[in-house]
């Protein structure tokens, strides 16, 4: 008996690890998209983009920059809101930037080889979910704590810190 449970619970952590080991992520580092951007050169094309935001304006989670060309159709959550001007897009990267977050590319996780359908910039996750026939659903950026907004003493509204 105990050898059986001992057999089946080594089959469910292989199952785990073969299944976790398959699937390909959608939001990859940009070394392994074979791209060069940074978020400077995203803020100055920031018009060739589809761009939106997660969380709080006051404390945003992600910034998402969409090729405005793309061959797949891509659902945001309701989460997601539009950036249409240059101001609204520098205040949530300044509120951003205090979070330490990273640019990583958004690739279809069914696709062979590596298509950018656009960038994300987040201390956090998020991934693509295939709804099929070229469609995808990109999940939210959860809000990531902040203290300057949730309790932190030493900082005041506009971050600056105040020992």
């Amino acid at each position: 008996m105990v050898k059986y449970f001992f057999i089946s619970i080594s089959l469910f952590f292989v199952f785990i690890i073969v299944g976790c080991g398959l699937k390909r992520p959608s939001i990859i580092p940009l070394y392994a998209a074979g791209v060069s951007k940074d978020i400077s050169s995203l803020e100055r094309e920031w018009k060739s983009y589809k761009v939106y935001y997660c969380s709080p304006v006051f404390n945003p989670s992600a910034i998402l920059f969409l090729r405005e060309d793309l061959s797949v159709k891509i659902q945001l959550s309701r989460k997601w809101k539009k950036i249409d001007d240059i101001k609204k897009l520098k205040d949530v990267l300044f509120r951003l930037k205090y979070l330490k977050p990273e640019l990583y590319a958004v690739v279809p996780p069914d696709r062979k080889g590596v298509l950018v359908l656009g960038y994300i910039y987040t201390p956090s996750i998020s991934y693509l979910k295939p709804l099929g026939n070229g469609r995808y659903f990109l999940f939210p950026v959860e809000e990531q704590f902040n203290d300057i907004y949730y309790g932190g003493d030493e900082f005041d509204r506009l971050g600056g810190f105040n020992p």
